[in-house]
């Protein structure tokens, strides 16, 4: 699988930005995502939620889940996260 990130530390950023951004209009509070999910960026570059250590509630980790999955299937485009971030 090639690794959907090509500028690493660029897209990392604008990545994790948009979660956050994603996760607190959703809930309209300041979500904290620190050790909520992982990036692969040296192998597959998809992003893996990490359940063991999660303080989530079910609603929040079923969001970020389907967020995930919109940027590992590619259903959402980094331009498209910039631009929603631009705005």
């Amino acid at each position: 699988m090639e690794n959907i990130f090509k500028n690493k530390s660029e897209n990392v950023k604008l990545v994790s930005d948009w979660l956050q951004h994603k996760m607190n209009q959703q809930f309209n509070s300041e979500i904290n995502l620190s050790r909520e999910y992982a990036i692969d960026i040296d192998g597959s570059g998809l992003i893996i939620p990490t359940e063991g250590l999660s303080k989530l509630n079910y609603e929040q980790k079923s969001y970020l889940s389907t967020m995930i999955r919109s940027i590992n299937s590619r259903e959402v485009s980094f331009e498209e996260i910039n631009s929603e971030l631009n705005l």
